[in-house]
């Protein structure tokens, strides 16, 4: 199901949809994990799809059919006008600019936006990947999250695993906690000093976590029963920079 309220998609959308029954040749690109894909099997479902990387199965895809959907169109750069010629190709490419050649291969082009372009959809996905990940986890977790700290550094897919990063570590008892940790450092300890060097893996999200509980450095030096300079170091030395 490809769903979208974002007016420039909406625009891209109509577009595939009026050239559906023509003869015409578009090209669709942009980031990565966007909903490229999904937007162009929600009209051509029933096309032949072909992955762009298997230049020999493009080849044999332009003889055999007279439109065709070519994914990963940008991993070669083989095509000639030749091949498009008397068919309608409908290409998908993960670039963010479209390199000069292309251009006279389509008859229509469109930059599909990124995630972080269209909050107006950012409701729809966590909530669609929350409810994926509690039946998934089998949890009846409710988070509320802050829209600007979701992670959107490689759209869809990052915010699909944040949500469920998040839904994981929901309400873990404190033997799930130390079963992480042990795991963690089974693999991990194996030089000198290591005291030290994984001291920060408990005391910056015990400080953190402090410092955006109780909103200040006075309260929680009391809280963690240390003095408050001790705890100010502890900032400094762990990158806190909240204050």
């Amino acid at each position: 199901m490809f769903f979208s309220n974002c007016k420039k998609i909406k625009q891209i959308k109509k577009g595939f949809e009026l050239t559906r029954n023509m003869q015409i040749s578009t090209l669709l690109y942009g980031e990565a994990n966007i909903g490229k894909k999904t937007l162009v099997k929600s009209i051509y479902n029933n096309a032949i799809w072909v992955d762009g990387s298997d230049l020999l199965k493009v080849k044999n895809a332009f003889l055999e059919n007279s439109e065709l959907v070519i994914y990963n169109f940008d991993i070669h750069k083989n095509y000639d006008m030749d091949d498009f010629n008397n068919k309608k190709i409908v290409a998908i490419a993960n670039e963010t600019i479209v390199p000069d050649y292309i251009d006279s291969l389509f008859g229509f082009i469109y930059k599909m936006p990124s995630l972080k372009e269209r909050p107006e959809d950012l409701d729809f996905f966590v909530n669609k990947y929350t409810k994926e990940a509690n039946d998934n986890l089998a949890k009846e977790a409710s988070l509320n999250f802050d829209i600007n700290k979701i992670d959107l550094s490689d759209n869809i897919k990052s915010l699909k695993i944040d949500i469920y990063k998040k839904i994981a570590f929901s309400n873990l008892e404190k033997n799930e906690i130390q079963d992480i940790l042990y795991d963690y450092f089974k693999k991990n300890l194996n030089g000198n000093n290591d005291y030290v060097k994984f001291l920060n893996i408990f005391e910056y999200p015990l400080i953190k976590a402090g410092l955006d509980k109780f909103g200040s450095q006075l309260k929680l030096s009391q809280i963690l029963g240390i003095n408050r300079n001790t705890l100010r170091k502890k900032v400094n030395e762990n990158g806190i920079n909240r204050f």
